[in-house]
Formats: C-alpha cells, structure tokens, sequence
C-alpha cells in the first residue's frame, strides 16, 4: 500500500488523502486539546476545593487556638497567680492566695469548654496548680502523664525550660484509663526582670474537637504542625514525630508537588493567623484524576473511533472523488498527444490540456481575424489600383468582408504621420514593431469612426501610409467641405489625444469604381506637395491643381542681381544679410501660390550651387572645408518639405558664413603681421646707419616714421622682444669693441664715434652690455 502510494505520490490522490489526513487529525488534535483544557479545569477544582477546606480548617482552628491564646492571657495576667509566684509570701499567705488560685482555675475551667485541662507548674514548689486541686509534680504526673511515651524526666525538663513557648503533643490519662495524645500548648512564666522561668503554663486542648475538624479531609492526609514542624494532629498513621518533605514549608501559603509515600502527592501548606501553627494537605494525585478518568476513557474511546471512521471514509471519498477525475485523464489522454506525467498531478494534467486546447483556438482566431484583415485589405487595395478582375469576383469578395457602398461617388483620403519615430518612442514597454502597428490602429479607428459619422468610409495600409475610401451618401451635398471636416476633425483628435501630427491628402470626387483608383493617384500626387506645402496641412488635389495651372507660365525668381548679393553677403561673412536675401527668395517663390516640385528641386540647385561656387573662390587648396561638406546637396534634399530644405540651407549658409568670417579676419591679421614686420626691418636699417649720431634716440626715430615714440617701442618690442633703446645700445657698443679691437683710440674717442657725448655714459653702458669695462675689454683683446 504504501509503495504504491510512493509510486504515485504526484498524484491528486495523494493530495487528497494528506488533506483529509490532516482534517481528521486537526479534530483528533482539538479532541486532545480539549481533553487536557478538562483535566487541567478540573485539576484546578479540586485543588481550589481542597484550598478551601483548608482555609475552612485554618479559620475553625484559628479560633479554637484564639481562646486557648485568650485563657494563657488570663492565666498568666491573674493577680493571685503573679503574687503567689513571684513575691515569695509567707507560708500562711502562699496556703490563702494558693486556695484562691485553684478557685479561680475552677471558674476559668468552666468557660472554656474546648480546653481539656489545664494547670501551672510553680517551680518554687515543685507543684501543679489545677482547677480545684494542688499536687506535687510528681502526682501531677503521675495522674495526667504517666505510661505514656513521655518520662518524667523528659516532662519536668519541658515545664523548667526557660523562656519555652509553643505547642506540643504529649501524652494525657484519659478518664476510662486510657491513654491517648494531647495538644497542648506550653508557655514558661517569667516575672520579666530576668530570664530564669518562675514556672510554666500547660493548657490542654480537646483533641477529639479538632480531629473531627481535620476529618472532614477524608480523601488526603492532614497535619496540625508547630512551629519546628512537629506533627502535632493529624488523619494520618504518619510515624514519628516530624513531617519530613523535600520542599520546605515557608511563608503564609504555598502549593507544589511531592513524593509522599511513594506515591506522586499534591502538598498544600497554610500558616495560622492566630498561632504559630501550620496546616498541611496532602492529597495523593491519582485521587485528583479519579473523577477525571471517565472523560480520560472517553477520550480515548472517541480518539479511536474517530481513527477508524476517518480511514473508512477517507477510503471512501478518496475512491469516490478520483474516480471521475481518473476517467477524464483518460480521455484527454487519448483525445491529445499529451500524457500525465510524474512531474504534475492529475489536474496538473487537465489544465494544461485545456490550457493548450484555448490556445490553440486563440491562436487560430487570431490567424483566422489576421487572415481576414489581410484579405479585406487586399480587396481594399485591389479598389484603389483598379484591380478590378481577380479569381475572385469584386462583388463577392466585397460582400464576405462587409464592404457596402450606398452610392457611386467615391473620393480617397491619403494619411502620413508626419514624425513618425516621436509618435513611436510615446508608447513604453511596447515593442518597436508593436508600436508602430499600435500607431496605425490608433490612426485606422479614429479616421473610420470620424468618416462614418456622416459618410461611409473603409482604412487601409498603403504604401504611402493608411488610404481611406469615402463613400458619399446620396444625401451629400458639399462633398468638399464634408471630406475637409473629416480630415480636420482625425487630425485634431490625434494631435490633442495622441500629439501625433498627421499631414492629410485629399483626392478629388470620382464616380464608379474604376474612379477610386484615379482619386487614389490624385492623392498620391498632392501628398508630394507636402514639399511645397509643408507638414501640419491638409493638402486639396482640386486647389493644388488650379494653383499650378494659375503659375504654370512662371519661372522661379532667382535674377542675376540678387544672386550676386547673396555672393556678396557671403565673401562679407555676414550672416544675418545673407539669411534676409534668403528669405526674399523663399517669399518671391512659394510664398504666395504653390509651385511645382521640379521648381522647387531647380531652386535649391541654384542656391547650393551659388553657396559652394562663392566658398571655392574664396578658398585655397590646403583648404579642407568645401571638402567636408560634399554632400550639401544629399542632405538638403532629403528634407520632406520645402520648409525643411530651407532650414538646411540656412544652417549651411550659417556655416559657410561663419568659415568666411574666419577667412577675412585670418587675412587681415596676415597683411598686417606683414606690415609690421617691414617697419621693423626699416627701423633696424634705420638705426645701424645712423647709431653715430649722439641725437639718435627714440623720440627722433618715431619722428622719421612718424609714430608715436610709445606706440613705437611697443610694436618693436611685441615684434623683436628687445626694447628699441636696448638695440640702440647693442648696436652702438657691437661698433665699439670692432673700434677697440683694430684701432689704437682711447675711450674717449670710440664714446664720440659710436654717437655718445660723453665717455661715463658709454662706459655705463657697455659694462651693462658686455659686463666688463670698455679698458679692460681692450686689455684682454
């Protein structure tokens, strides 16, 4: 069984039977939850119960130990008492206040009915005094205490025990002979001045009263313990004289578990109020769960059947629920090329069969919707090229693609977005071939809905963009105006819904069929006006007609005169004079009326050819530029209107402007570095003949080339990088040390003839020069 549900545990099955499992076994779990909510409730009862027995207990035997503490007070704050014992009378007077003493004890016993006996042990005399009679310890033992487990000695030790106070439990001669325990409660008599005991108060307490008490706990074991934990009463056949327990029986209440007798105990402990007594409980824990037992069996017994019911009927259900779904495996599997496999379930199975069947059947709807269109399309497209024969019969293929005409008056709306990529890259997420089937759907439906309103209208894709088939109604008067306001309204909608700018051809109106195939190519024919036109408009072919038909006498404007001051403009490098002559050829030309295509391509030749003609002039051959912009022509022309091609044109004149300007401000400074140069030369010259000459300096050189003295000595420095005056003085010392080398003149002499009046200047000067003297130069030479 089990390695056979192994084998199958992909199955449904399986699945099944682990839910049903887990069902039964959640219900099983609340069973045992409950029954353990029912042991626990009912533990707590009989605990509470039992704590208020207890508490029942503790209250009763509070107030028996509250008239045994009340008649020790009495006892021990008596007058007689105190002035027998501890003022030490004469004989006389102890026999008098001894009399009374018993007297009162007589009273006292009378009022206290729970006390058994009780009596004061004087230590002075070695004697008892009792309610109604006086004996000597040894007769008071031997009448109260004796055959018992207590001697003589042991008692005369406890009554002489100084400062002892508490309960114990000693033997008592009961009135038949009989000698059974007693609860007696010992105090030692003290004046207060010291600690030795004068004597000691024994108060006896009716044990069978508080056994009938502890009684009433006939299902445990309790105890009555003093203050060492002495059992002082108790229910129980406990032996010896202390209750011993692991766990220590430590403040007012408390409550554990404990092994008592072999047998696993519940304990519970409360401290007296009135007396440093303690009460203890002790109920064996299978009493506790003897009432609980029925509801234990009953557990079991129902846990039980709930096992066997549950496999009966998990059996059952399992057989039941599968067996359908076995059978419809089986007819898929026979029905489909798909078998169950271990890596799904049964379900697993049939939603994938019929996951794959609905695909199947939306993949061939959506090929036969594709098909459809297509062949809708292609009938569409057989109308606007007057493919009017074909194996299929027009009227037929028309009537199976619901293509109804409602007259013969046909006319062909020509579509074209006109930055298409823009429009694409609006839609995200979407792939590039999706966008752009997306954006001729949008355009389709919009054209349709907007043509259908008033006339009949039928899209499709051309090669040119979407052509739209208008059939007029026979209530259509103005069809010009109804086939503007189709065109206008789709362009409005799609501009503001979708900002997609569509520039529109509108054919003229034909009649028949054969005439929507020449309303087609009229469409195609003012959609090429679009280059004279430009974007954003709804071109009419009957307008465009009369406005060419109006021109076609004329030339384009382009004269001699004005080509000759654009040339001008441009060898200026004047931009802005070049762009105005410009724009007054566009203004003459196609500012006014429509001109023919070919006008328009002669025109743009013509300026291309003027701009590249005057560039070449004007050029050089190391100069690259005419030779980067070789290809003018192509991108100019490539522009869809004329708008766009005068817009190249301007941002090449913009160039070809700019690369002028360069030129002629490259020219100027060329002529002038030139210039420049030259009057260097000349200024040189002009300073070696005539450096003899002690006038010479640079106010009388600027006078002979009549310059400024400042703008002089700047050219010449910006040109030589020397101060004029500097060369001035190398030239004449260059003379000067030629003179000292090969004439035989004093210093004086060579100063005169090299222009210096006076020999310290030279001699300044050419040390500043030469970095030595003129003598010494001429000592070394």
């Amino acid at each position: 069984m089990i390695s056979k549900l192994w084998k199958r545990r992909r199955s449904i099955i399986l699945t099944w039977l682990i839910s049903y499992l887990v069902i039964y076994g959640l219900n099983m779990l609340l069973s045992v939850v409950i029954y353990h909510e029912a042991s626990r409730a009912l533990r707590n009862e009989i605990r509470e119960s039992n704590e208020m027995l207890m508490e029942q207990l503790q209250e009763v035997m509070d107030k028996q130990m509250a008239e045994v503490m009340r008649l020790h007070l009495a006892i021990t704050l008596d007058q007689q008492l105190r002035y027998l014992i501890f003022s030490n009378p004469s004989k006389a007077e102890a026999k008098y206040t001894t009399a009374r003493v018993i007297e009162e004890f007589r009273e006292m016993q009378v009022f206290n009915g729970l006390v058994d006996q009780f009596y004061v042990y004087w230590q002075a005399e070695d004697s008892l005094l009792m309610s109604g009679t006086y004996w000597t310890s040894r007769m008071g033992y031997d009448n109260l205490h004796a055959g018992g487990q207590l001697s003589y000695d042991q008692w005369h030790a406890l009554l002489n025990k100084p400062g002892f106070r508490g309960f114990v439990s000693i033997p008592r001669i009961m009135a038949d002979g009989s000698i059974d325990k007693s609860l007696a409660y010992v105090s030692s008599l003290s004046n207060g001045v010291n600690t030795i005991g004068a004597g000691s108060i024994v108060i006896m307490v009716d044990v069978n009263r508080l056994a009938q008490r502890v009684e009433l706990f006939n299902r445990g074991d309790v105890f009555i313990l003093n203050g060492d934990n002495e059992i002082i009463l108790s229910n129980s056949d406990e032996e010896g004289e202390r209750l011993t327990l692991s766990s220590s029986f430590e403040g007012e209440r408390a409550f554990f578990y404990e092994k008592y007798k072999g047998t696993d105990s519940e304990v519970l402990h409360i401290q007296s109020r009135t007396a440093d007594l303690k009460y203890v409980s002790i109920m064996p824990s299978r009493l506790v769960w003897e009432k609980a037992e029925y509801v234990r069996k009953f557990t079991y017994i129902s846990v039980l059947i709930s096992l066997i019911g549950a496999g009966a009927l998990t059996y059952m259900f399992l057989r039941r629920n599968y067996r359908p779904v076995q059978q419809l495996v089986e007819i898929l599997s026979h029905s489909s090329n798909e078998t169950g496999s271990l890596e799904s379930n049964e379900f697993g199975f049939i939603q994938r069969v019929v996951s794959n069947t609905l695909s199947e059947q939306e993949q061939i709807k959506l090929r036969l919707k594709l098909q459809n269109n297509v062949m809708r399309s292609n009938t569409l497209l057989r109308l606007l090229k007057g493919k009017l024969d074909g194996p299929v019969p027009l009227e037929e293929a028309m009537a199976t693609f619901n293509i109804f005409f409602q007259s013969d008056e046909f006319a062909v709306i020509l579509l074209a977005l006109e930055d298409e990529n823009m429009a694409i890259d609006r839609f995200h997420h979407v792939s590039l071939q999706d966008k752009a089937a997306l954006l001729r759907f949008i355009i389709s439906n919009v054209v349709q809905e907007v043509a259908d309103q008033d006339q009949i209208g039928y899209v499709t894709e051309v090669d040119q963009g979407l052509a739209c088939i208008v059939n007029f109604r026979t209530s259509a008067d103005d069809k010009k105006e109804h086939l503007l306001h189709i065109a206008q309204a789709a362009q409005q909608f799609l501009h503001t819904q979708y900002h997609m700018e569509l520039i529109i051809a509108i054919s003229g109106v034909h009649d028949s069929l054969i005439g929507i195939a020449q309303a087609y190519q009229e469409a195609i024919e003012a959609m090429e006006y679009r280059v004279v036109m430009g974007k954003k408009e709804v071109i009419l072919y009957d307008e465009l007609q009369r406005a060419i038909h109006d021109q076609s006498n004329k030339a384009f404007y382009y004269p001699l005169q004005v080509e000759q001051r654009l040339i001008n403009c441009i060898k200026i490098g004047s931009y802005e004079k070049a762009q105005s002559v410009l724009d007054e050829i566009k203004e003459r030309n196609v500012g006014q009326s429509a001109v023919s295509i070919q006008l328009v391509k002669c025109l743009m030749f013509n300026l291309i050819s003027t701009i590249m003609k005057t560039t070449n002039e004007m050029g050089t051959n190391e100069d690259r530029f005419v030779h980067d912009h070789v290809y003018w022509i192509d991108t100019i022309m490539e522009s869809d209107t004329l708008q766009g091609m005068y817009a190249q044109l301007s941002l090449l004149l913009r160039e070809v402007c700019e690369y002028m300007a360069v030129k002629l401000s490259e020219q100027a400074k060329q002529l002038r570095h030139q210039s420049v140069s030259d009057k260097v030369d000349q200024i040189r010259s002009f300073v070696r003949e005539n450096y003899n000459d002690a006038s010479l300096n640079i106010s009388s050189i600027g006078e002979h080339f009549q310059l400024k003295p400042t703008y002089l000595s700047s050219l010449f420095k910006e040109q030589t990088g020397e101060g004029l005056l500097d060369f001035v003085n190398r030239v004449r010392i260059d003379e000067a040390k030629q003179i000292l080398k090969t004439e035989a003149c004093t210093v004086n002499e060579v100063a005169k003839r090299v222009g210096f009046n006076e020999a310290a200047t030279f001699i300044r000067v050419f040390k500043k020069v030469e970095g030595i003297t003129p003598g010494k130069f001429k000592a070394i030479d």
